[in-house]
This record gives C-alpha cells, sequence and structure tokens, in this order.
C-alpha cells in the first residue's frame, strides 16, 4: 500500500473515531466524569477547625509579644470594677504605673507600640461627636471584621474631655455594628455571653504624626490636633 494512502486512510479513522466522541450538535465534547468529592471524617474536621481556632487565637500575642499583653493585664486588674457611669473610664493616674512599667520593658511610648502592633482606627471627632464620611467607612468596615470569642476593642481618649469623646466614639461603634454584648461559642461547645469592650482609657497617648500611616493621619477636612483624636484598638487577648 501506498504510503501517503495509509497515512491518508489511518487520518481519516481517527476523524472517525473523534466523530464518536461528539455529541449529537456536532460540536460539543463529552465531559470528563467530575471525580468524587473526598468523604472528610467528623473528627478530623473538627480537629482541624480546633487547630485553625489556636492559631488565630496565637496570632495577636506572637505580634505583640508578652509585654502588650501584661500591660492589657495589668490595666485591667486596675480598671475592671462596678461604676455607676454608663461608659466607665480608667484615668491616667491609675494607668501611670501600668503605663511605665510598660514603656521601660517596651523601651519605646506604649502609644507608638500600641499603633504598630493592634488593629486599630483613629477617629477625628467634631465637638459634636460626628466622623467625617471616609473615616465612618473605615469604622464599618472595622466593625463587619469577624470577631473571636475574646476580641474586645479599647477606646482611648486623652485631655479633660476624654470620657465625653470616648462615648461619642463607643456610640459610633455601635451603630456601625459592634454590640456591647455578644453570645459566642467557646472551644468545649458553651455559650456564654461577653462584653465587647475594654474599659476606656483617659490618656493622651502622645503620639507624633511620624508614628501613624498615611491614611491614619488627619485630612483636610479633620481636626489636626493628635492630642484630639481618639484611638479605638482591636484587643484580640484571652
Amino acid at each position: 500500500m501506498n504510503v501517503r494512502l495509509s497515512v491518508v486512510k489511518s487520518g481519516f479513522l481517527g476523524s472517525c473515531l473523534g466523530a464518536l466522541l461528539l455529541t449529537s450538535a456536532g460540536c460539543t465534547m463529552l465531559q470528563p466524569t467530575p471525580a468524587a468529592r473526598p468523604v472528610v471524617d467528623a473528627e478530623v474536621l473538627e480537629s482541624l477547625n480546633e487547630r485553625i481556632r489556636v492559631v488565630e487565637e496565637s496570632l495577636p500575642l506572637l505580634a505583640c509579644g508578652p509585654e502588650v499583653k501584661a500591660l492589657l493585664q495589668d490595666v485591667r486588674a486596675l480598671c475592671e470594677q462596678p461604676s455607676a457611669d454608663s461608659l466607665p473610664i480608667c484615668d491616667e493616674k491609675k494607668l501611670k504605673i501600668a503605663i511605665v512599667k510598660a514603656e521601660r520593658e517596651l523601651d519605646q511610648r506604649v502609644g507608638k507600640k500600641l499603633l504598630a502592633v493592634l488593629r486599630h482606627e483613629i477617629l477625628y471627632l467634631t465637638e459634636n461627636g460626628e466622623l467625617a464620611s471616609k473615616r465612618a467607612e473605615r469604622v464599618a468596615v472595622m466593625a463587619k471584621e469577624r470577631r473571636m470569642p475574646s476580641t474586645k476593642f479599647l477606646i482611648v481618649a486623652g485631655g479633660d474631655d476624654g470620657l465625653v469623646r470616648a462615648r461619642h466614639a463607643r456610640a459610633l461603634l455601635v451603630k456601625h455594628g459592634i454590640p456591647e454584648k455578644e453570645r459566642v461559642v467557646e472551644s468545649d461547645g458553651t455559650i456564654k455571653e461577653v462584653e465587647r469592650f475594654e474599659t476606656a482609657w483617659k490618656l493622651p497617648l502622645n503620639v507624633q504624626a511620624t508614628d501613624l500611616r498615611s491614611f491614619d493621619k488627619p485630612s483636610a477636612l479633620e481636626p489636626k490636633d493628635l492630642s484630639r483624636a481618639v484611638f479605638v484598638f482591636r484587643t484580640d487577648y484571652l
């Protein structure tokens, strides 16, 4: 048989075989059978979820270091007490000992450290407690972020009217979706109610403009005095 004819016949047979794999429409190839999804054992899935939870709760401590955690624990011990005020606040006198201790261990200002390692937003409030639209959008994003059982929010405002501005800030945070209290499921399956706000700090953080990220700095329409800024930190500690 002529070699060229043999090649042509082989090609023709191949075309015919290929045509058999086409649908009646003539242009749609048969789809491969999808691979069966692996069945994940419930115990394995629960174990993986537990590992993820442990990693998530460990990340803030790894990033912030033991000094910041110790500072928060010391302040909680000093400031968590019954108060007739709707928004209890820990004043600078109570905070001074814990702050001095932390700054000695950190070898830097507490305000600068907190800004560097904690998720935060800075609010430049008007006298009426109003917020620029772009800043309000950032608060809304913060409010929608997933919260862990240990998540709390710390508001820091200095000056004589620190309590007033802290109260305005807290109201804005609640308005944008951060609840005062929330029911959470613990790792052992138990359900408990947690408070989402730390006792506020009446404290000037004494930060400089160079300590701030570009979008943390006041815009042209916001107050420029950093001593009037209200700092909102997310503290994910047990």
